[in-house]
């Protein structure tokens, strides 16, 4: 007596789970925080919560939504890097304005 292949419901060996871009994330997420504060540090913790959730949606059968997620947290990263890196540059524009517009004569007036 001879059974059938035993298998996944598709007949093949289930897709690879796609890149979780845990790594982008992580490093966003620290730049974020150095150079962006909490302004850059938000998009960064949303990068790597949506990474953490691609294995898990992989290992359930739903790739879609683990390309779906892996997607979101690259793009995440990305507005993270963007959001820091303008949240620094105007910092040190203001520093400089700051530091440019302060007055070192402290002198009373009386010569």
């Amino acid at each position: 007596m001879s059974y059938p292949p035993q298998g996944g419901y598709g007949g093949g060996a289930p897709a690879a789970a796609p890149d979780n871009n845990m790594t982008i994330s992580v490093i966003s997420l620290v730049v974020g925080v150095l150079c962006g504060g909490c302004l850059g540090a938000i998009p960064g913790i949303i990068a790597v919560v949506n990474a953490g959730k691609v294995g898990g949606l992989a290992a359930s059968g739903n790739y879609g939504g683990a390309q779906e997620a892996s997607a979101k947290a690259r793009k995440w990263a990305m507005i993270a890097f963007i959001v820091s890196a303008v949240v620094f540059v105007v910092g040190i524009v203001l520093q400089l304005v700051v530091l440019g517009n302060t007055d070192t004569d402290t002198s009373i007036g009386l010569y």
